[in-house]
């Protein structure tokens, strides 16, 4: 048995002799989890580790910068009495992050583990003494785990059962079989350059903060002096840096077509080319022309 195995069951072990845990229930398909397991993707950490909701995640995290994955759980069966234990394995893509300090929260500061091991970090978690953490319909966050993003890609992590069981209060451990694991994903971006009105232009900005100081951003990997889509238009002279592969484009880099300057040529731009092809609609109003009550209408 590996050293990682006997401290796993040690930790079990202990939360059992410490609330006198009954014996473990069978689990039954047609019940619900007795537990559920939800990690949460973010930039900065949640400001408790109990929420009476699961804290939403964010949705993109940039290249280079840390984030974190924060596992969470609740006490969801028919008798909820708490979380006393609580590991999971957190599978990461490994060829898109750095896995960084990985460890349990505040709450469950006991017998704290999660080790990265290059594709999962292993037995994610904590125990704590108290009754009534993380009933239901309360979340608690049992641990927290730092990455870095390597790629610009999606990101996807997974629970996966542990080595150490869980446990609830009063009630004895709770088996893999009655542990509802789940998933969470992120997109990663690459920081494009900012271009300024001075036609200065930064490199590795992310977009907000190009925005606040009312720059122009090129794009997500677009430098300052790049040419993306091939149309030698450089930089910040190209207005529209990711115009279509042999798009025919003016001097600015935008294609022919583009009448609403949105960068994409397509039934809008159709519609106002037609409008000022032919004029606007004559509107008929009581057999006369609106607005030109002297005209009759075809």
């Amino acid at each position: 048995m590996t050293n990682h195995r006997q401290q796993g069951l040690m930790r079990v072990a202990t939360a059992v002799l410490l609330f006198t845990l009954g014996s473990t229930r069978a689990h039954s398909q047609d019940q619900p989890a007795d537990f559920e397991y939800r990690c949460v993707v973010s930039q900065s950490p949640s400001l408790t580790d109990q929420a009476p909701a699961l804290p939403e995640g964010d949705l993109e995290v940039w290249l280079g910068t840390t984030f974190l994955v924060e596992f969470w759980a609740t006490d969801s069966g028919e008798t909820n009495t708490g979380i006393v234990s609580a590991y999971t394995n957190l599978d990461y893509p490994e060829d898109s992050v750095l896995c960084g300090p990985a460890g349990s929260s505040t709450l469950f500061n006991l017998f704290g583990d999660g080790t990265c091991d290059g594709t999962a970090i292993a037995a994610l978690g904590g125990s704590q003494l108290d009754g009534n953490v993380g009933t239901s319909p309360e979340w608690a966050r049992v641990g927290i785990a730092e990455f870095v993003a390597t790629k610009p890609c999606l990101l996807s992590f997974s629970l996966e059962p542990a080595p150490t069981e869980s446990s609830a209060f009063s009630r004895g451990l709770v088996l893999h079989q009655e542990t509802d694991y789940g998933i969470c994903s992120v997109v990663s971006r690459e920081p494009g350059g900012c271009c300024q009105c001075d036609s200065s232009c930064t490199d590795s900005v992310e977009e907000d903060e190009c925005l606040v100081t009312n720059g122009r951003y090129l794009g997500d990997g677009v430098l300052c002096g790049g040419d993306p889509d091939g149309d030698l238009v450089l930089g910040c002279d190209d207005v529209c840096p990711l115009s279509p592969p042999a798009a025919n484009v003016d001097a600015a880099g935008r294609s022919v077509g583009d009448l609403d300057e949105d960068c994409d040529v397509d039934l809008d731009d159709f519609g106002l080319f037609q409008q000022n092809f032919s004029g606007p609609s004559a509107i008929c109003e009581d057999g006369f022309i609106r607005h030109q009550p002297t005209q009759t209408c075809p």
